[in-house]
């Protein structure tokens, strides 16, 4: 975990009798959850079954092509405070940008470029952030950057492999349970 310029701290003050409202965190598979939710919503291929994987995932087997991988790269704590006031309370929560990377692996009926373009294309619209909002109020799509063509990569069969990667980045905090 990397730390932006984080001079802030996080900060709660309670009410007299030491109650404080409720956090939801997500957890590293519910942010894999979100995203997989997503890709399957604007990634359609027709007669192709594209399987979403993320790092953990991999210590079963590798997907059959055509298939994207998650692995979120990073997470940046942010300087910024978001400050709430719940019943009384104000709470100020520390926020995090996450940075994942995503692989794109295509095959001969789809390319790993075509379906890049489409992630990123959608992505980058405010779209995405109305579905994320239905999802999970804690974890909001901000951007990507340029997709990168990965030279040919050898895979496991010995066969030249269609790669693409993006980064994505989102904004994560916790969502105050009432």
């Amino acid at each position: 975990m990397t730390i932006k310029n984080n001079s802030s701290k996080d900060t709660v003050k309670s009410s007299k009798d030491g109650d404080f409202p409720k956090l939801k965190i997500l957890n590293h598979s519910e942010i894999y959850d979100l995203v997989t939710k997503f890709i399957q919503k604007v990634v359609l291929i027709k007669d192709v079954e594209l399987t979403i994987s993320n790092r953990t995932s991999f210590k079963i087997s590798i997907p059959q092509l055509p298939f994207i991988s998650l692995l979120i790269a990073d997470i940046y704590l942010l300087p910024d405070l978001k400050t709430y006031t719940v019943n009384g309370q104000k709470i100020s929560l520390i926020q995090s940008e996450v940075m994942m990377n995503i692989l794109f692996f295509g095959n001969e009926q789809i390319s790993s470029l075509e379906l890049a373009q489409t992630f990123k294309t959608r992505f980058n619209k405010g779209w995405a952030t109305e579905q994320f909002a239905q999802y999970s109020k804690s974890f909001i799509p901000l951007y990507s950057n340029n997709l990168t063509i990965k030279p040919a990569l050898m895979g496991v069969s010995k066969q030249f492999e269609d790669t693409c990667s993006v980064d994505a980045y989102f904004e994560l905090h916790p969502e105050i349970v009432e």
